[in-house]
């Protein structure tokens, strides 16, 4: 069974002599470097010769899932779903500071009654002195997860998924975050009988990030959504955020009227919409004048264009703006909306002819849109985008952005 993580009982290779090509770091690094994404291969490399082992290893275990969410479609690398492997995972990473060493990032699911879950808690508490990324999904607080995941001294991004009953718990976990800390994540859906738990302003940790996105910030009802939001937020000072990224059901308008501080979104230099309202509620209108230095505007067509058409209609005519991206997806724009948002991404590019303006289309629904945009193709201005999966294309552009920072 150690076999099937690389190690041996001792964590000694099958093959003690190797031949001197096989020695010579390039070469080690350019083979092992193209089965990243292989575990398979990359355990048959780690017994090849001694020389091999620990760089192998270092691949192998350089991102650890454990736990398998329903859904899940693909197997990444190294992941664990079976009691039986978690055990000797376990077991290898407590006795080896040398393999922790090697985890960069951590994804760990902790749902239901699993009987992983025991195991997967034992590993979570472990010591990972180079981790940067950890990606956690729970239906229920797990306090010393939570906390041994966030304090980790290298930690630079967390992503957090949660389903909950009640938000206890979550408070007291956010002192102990390690001041590494620069991209948040957070995704979670709050049903049942919530208990509204108090989080006063002076107690918080102030946590500063430069980078933050929320996706699916659920709530019973309305008379929850103030609260909802400002649970979410209340750790960190977002007086230096310069990218925000707004997904399906957390409603931006909302968050900018009644919950974001007014110079949250001064520094902001990259805004990626993908939630908006129906309707065009005057006091819920996003305008663009209020972030002097926005670089980078992405917004995702799901919903009538009228709401992304009076955004556009607030950037100054001389904004420092430099790339407006309109993702296409679900929705099915009308006639309207395509002359519309024409007249109005044509606008913005005539006051500045050094901006870029693309469209992120599926490539069955490429000629459809270009079709109908007969003013801007007339200028030769549409840059494309093709990806045929529209939460891939969510994931590329966080993950390119904040790669950016």
């Amino acid at each position: 069974m150690l076999a099937c993580l690389g190690l041996s009982r001792r964590e000694k290779p099958m093959a003690h002599n190797a031949p001197l090509a096989l020695n010579i770091q390039e070469i080690l690094d350019q083979c092992l470097i193209g089965l990243a994404n292989s575990p398979r291969d990359l355990l048959s490399c780690s017994l090849v010769a001694s020389s091999w082992t620990d760089e192998a290893q270092s691949h192998l275990f350089r991102h650890i899932s454990i736990g398998k969410r329903s859904g899940d479609l693909f197997i990444k690398p190294l992941q664990i779903i079976t009691p039986e492997k978690a055990l000797i995972l376990y077991e290898a990473l407590s006795s080896s500071s040398r393999l922790r060493r090697h985890i960069r990032a951590v994804s760990t699911v902790l749902m239901g009654s699993n009987p992983i879950n025991t195991t997967i808690c034992k590993i979570s508490c472990l010591s990972f002195p180079q981790l940067h990324e950890s990606s956690i999904f729970m239906d229920k607080i797990y306090p010393d997860v939570l906390e041994a995941s966030i304090c980790h001294p290298t930690l630079c991004t967390l992503r957090l998924s949660l389903m909950l009953s009640s938000f206890a718990g979550l408070v007291d976990i956010w002192p102990r975050c390690a001041p590494s800390l620069r991209h948040v994540e957070l995704r979670w859906l709050v049903f049942g009988g919530t208990e509204l738990l108090d989080y006063p302003a002076a107690s918080r940790p102030r946590i500063r990030i430069p980078a933050l996105r929320l996706d699916n910030l659920g709530f019973k009802d309305d008379s929850e959504r103030s609260y909802t939001y400002g649970f979410a937020l209340h750790p960190f000072d977002l007086s230096d955020l310069r990218v925000l990224s707004i997904g399906t059901q957390s409603e931006l308008g909302y968050l900018w009227k009644e919950v974001l501080p007014s110079h949250a979104f001064r520094a902001c230099q990259f805004l990626d919409i993908s939630y908006m309202p129906f309707t065009l509620d005057a006091g819920f209108l996003i305008d663009i004048s209020l972030l002097p230095n926005l670089s980078d505007l992405r917004a995702t067509l799901g919903y009538p264009a009228a709401v992304i058409v009076s955004m556009l209609a607030s950037i100054p005519s001389q904004h420092a703006i430099h790339k407006i991206s309109i993702s296409f997806r679900q929705y099915d724009p009308t006639a309207e909306d395509y002359t519309a948002l024409d007249a109005a991404l044509l606008e913005i590019y005539v006051h500045n002819t050094q901006r870029l303006i693309v469209f992120e289309v599926t490539s069955d629904f490429k000629p459809t849109v270009s079709a109908s945009f007969p003013r801007l193709k007339e200028k030769y201005v549409l840059k494309w985008s093709e990806n045929d999966s529209w939460m891939d294309a969510n994931d590329l552009w966080w993950k390119n952005t904040i790669e950016m920072l």
